[in-house]
């Protein structure tokens, strides 16, 4: 939907020639605004585009708008709506209170920002920049002009300022750009998938390899497992037996020598002992015995008995050796009896040690055999566990192409789910290319752009056709249309006899040019997302016109008088103010 912008007042103070000014816009019909030159006439319109764009038709410096005598306080304000909502527009240069700013209200909301910023937004919010709304709401001669004696490329490039043609131009190098954005995805998907599928064929090659070197490992583990498992049952039933064994020792002779060892040591050291008091005996026994034997019959006679002091008789001595011989006999027995003990003992105790040491050797013989067991035992434990390893390696080298396998399967399932995604994808860029390929042709110079603008040259050569069969009295007929190479030409037929536009009257080349700026304007009104409640035409009665075209220029405002609120006619020329029934004189 086109905004509407209505203008209801506008204040001008210090713009231009302009010191202090008030006009307003509503519902005023035709009003002529009158004046010499230099009067300001034409500055009430430049005052509109200043406020609004910061900018005047004539291309003046920033500076140059305030007023040569008082040199400060320039001030333009628009009031009206937009929309049906209230808007005010105020831009100040050299303000003594404003400075440079510009201040927008709308719809009671103050626009917040630099001016600048505001500016932005006040173009956005009206839809139309400086160029647009020139053409939307001004008739000015020598951009008509421009349009009508410009070069068929020319034309293009001025109709593509009113009508935005830049936006098919950013739409056909969006376009471009996404379709090569989505070209430059497809190849380098392409690539990604080639990667993928050869992945795939090796892992394939893999799988297939695996899977036949697995059956063949997995036969020939088998058969060696099937030896290992036998082997270790025959080292688990060694192992019972030396187990066995070791427990019997442990339990049994180790214990029994041990006890008879202990015994036959006591009862060695108890008979070595008595052997010590025997030997101790005997020596008495042995003393004694010599003693006897020293004694003789003449040590006795004649001399005095100890216990009488008498001199001992023949028959005493007789007596006495008698005795000592009794007595001889007796030690002499008592030192048999004691030798025989003693060799009885002396063979007991020899009898003892020889046991003793047979029990040391055969213990020692049978600790030998422990130790050999326990080094029989931790050899089959070895050597089980070298089965048993071996056992646990076969499984698991078979259990480890399993998992290389499984892992390969998964690494498949993955690959393919990747590629049905990349091909998912794949699919849809290639419709995106498709997609884009036909509106990059849409957005081209043979598309929706072509069309466009041969609709609206169609639509202006209808209200210029119009405009100029009221303005030559049917005498000019006019043709505009578009070649190929989106050029775009006017072609002038007078009564049928087609002419160049460089080869017409003055009065016919007025006549063409106030056709094609009021079909220009009224295209642009239907064409473009913003309209306004006034029209400016400057210069419209040019001395070109002679009265006949004058009267015919007059039906023609009062055709736009029905279709647009208020339109103003500017002129210096004073004898149009008794044609018009509204007039602003400008005295300067």
């Amino acid at each position: 939907m086109a905004r509407m912008l209505e203008i209801s007042k506008l204040t001008i103070r210090n713009f231009f020639c302009l010191r202090e000014f008030e006009i307003s816009f509503q519902n005023r019909g035709l009003v002529l605004i009158s004046g010499p030159n230099g009067s300001g006439k034409s500055s009430i319109y430049e005052a509109i585009l200043w406020c609004l764009f910061n900018r005047t038709a004539r291309q003046s410096r920033v500076d140059d708008v305030v007023n040569d005598i008082v040199k400060k306080d320039c001030q333009v304000i628009i009031d009206g709506y937009l929309n049906g909502k209230p808007l005010k527009v105020s831009r100040f240069r050299k303000h003594s209170v404003a400075g440079n700013d510009l201040v927008v209200v709308y719809d009671g909301e103050n626009f917040k920002g630099s001016p600048s910023e505001i500016q932005l937004q006040l173009e956005k919010l009206v839809r139309a920049d400086f160029n647009q709304f020139l053409l939307i709401s001004s008739f000015i001669p020598e951009r008509i002009r421009t349009f009508a004696a410009a070069t068929p490329a020319q034309r293009l490039a001025i109709l593509g300022g009113i009508l935005d043609l830049h936006h098919f131009d950013m739409a056909y190098e969006y376009t471009r750009s996404r379709l090569k954005q989505y070209q430059v995805e497809l190849a380098s998907l392409e690539k990604e998938i080639s990667v993928i599928e050869r992945n795939l064929e090796g892992i394939k090659a893999d799988i297939d390899y695996l899977e036949r070197n697995k059956a063949k490992k997995k036969e020939e583990a088998e058969e060696e497992k099937h030896q290992l498992v036998l082997e270790k049952r025959r080292l688990i039933y060694r192992i019972k037996q030396v187990q066995k064994e070791l427990e019997r020792f442990q339990k049994g002779k180790a214990v029994d020598y041990e006890a008879e060892e202990r015994k036959l040591k006591e009862e060695r050291n108890e008979l070595s002992s008595k052997l010590t008091q025997i030997n101790g005996k005997l020596h008495s026994l042995r003393q004694q015995y010599h003693d006897l034997q020293q004694i003789e019959a003449k040590d006795y006679i004649g001399k005095p008995c100890p216990v009488c002091e008498r001199p001992i008789s023949k028959n005493l001595v007789h007596r006495l050796m008698q005795d000592h011989k009794r007595k001889m006999s007796v030690v002499s027995r008592q030192i048999k009896t004691a030798e025989e003990e003693k060799e009885e003992i002396e063979n007991r105790i020899n009898e003892l040690q020889k046991r003793i040491e047979y029990l040391a050797t055969e213990k020692l013989s049978q600790e030998k055999a422990r130790i050999q067991y326990e080094n029989e035992l931790s050899n089959l434990r070895d050597k089980l566990s070298f089965v048993q390893n071996k056992i646990d390696s076969i499984e698991k080298d078979i259990s480890t192409y399993d998992n290389l396998l499984k892992k390969r399967y998964k690494d498949l399932k993955k690959n393919r789910k990747e590629i049905d995604k990349l091909i998912e994808k794949q699919n849809e860029l290639n419709h995106k290319i498709e997609l884009y390929e036909i509106i990059k042709e849409m957005f081209g110079k043979k598309g929706i752009r072509f069309e466009y603008i041969r609709q609206v040259l169609q639509k202006l050569e209808e209200e210029t056709q119009k405009i100029l069969y009221v303005l030559s009295s049917s005498k000019l007929d006019l043709e505009i249309e578009v070649n190929n190479k989106e050029e775009i030409e006017i072609k002038v037929y007078r009564t049928g006899i087609k002419k160049r536009y460089e080869d017409c009257s003055s009065g016919e080349k007025h006549r063409i040019e106030c056709a094609l700026a009021f079909g220009l304007n009224r295209m642009a009104r239907s064409f473009h997302l913003m309209s306004t409640n006034f029209l400016f035409l400057d210069e419209l009665f040019d001395r070109a016109l002679d009265v006949e075209g004058q009267e015919k220029v007059f039906e023609i405002l009062q055709q736009m008088e029905r279709e647009i609120e208020t339109v103003f006619v500017v002129s210096h020329r004073p004898e149009l103010q008794s044609q018009f029934s509204n007039v602003v004189v400008m005295r300067g």
